[in-house]
């Protein structure tokens, strides 16, 4: 009887592709799950400034780093959104999220003030 484990020969570079297609992946859900939290705090700032989110949805933009200090640097994930005032115009919008999808910042650019820039966290705490 042939033993089934005998016909299973992987050499260390198909573990490494394995490993990295893993990892991929798991950061392609990440950044899924951090735009659906990222979505839900839009929409309540959004609904605070009283202001419309455009097409109710958000989009990745970029991914970066924060350095803290010299050995502490976090993943940071930037959404831009579009929202309106008065119904004519668009505006931009951009979120970032840390790395455990803690609200790092959003800015709304609005007529009568520059910017707004609110620091709060987000309802999620952790990354599964």
């Amino acid at each position: 009887m042939p033993d089934i484990y005998e016909e299973i020969n992987l050499e260390l570079i198909d573990v490494f592709y394995l490993l990295i297609t893993v990892l991929l992946a798991r950061f392609f859900w990440q950044t899924l799950k951090a735009r659906e939290i990222a979505e839900k705090l839009v929409m309540n700032v959004c609904r605070e400034a009283q202001v419309q989110l455009l097409d109710g949805t958000i989009a990745f933009n970029k991914l970066g780093f924060k350095k803290k200090s010299w050995l502490d640097s976090h993943l940071i994930r930037y959404f831009k959104f579009e929202f309106s005032i008065d119904g004519t115009e668009r505006r931009h919008g951009l979120i970032a999220l840390n790395h455990v999808f803690q609200q790092d910042y959003i800015f709304l650019d609005l007529p009568d003030k520059p910017t707004i820039d609110i620091q709060q966290e987000s309802a999620s705490n952790t990354i599964d």
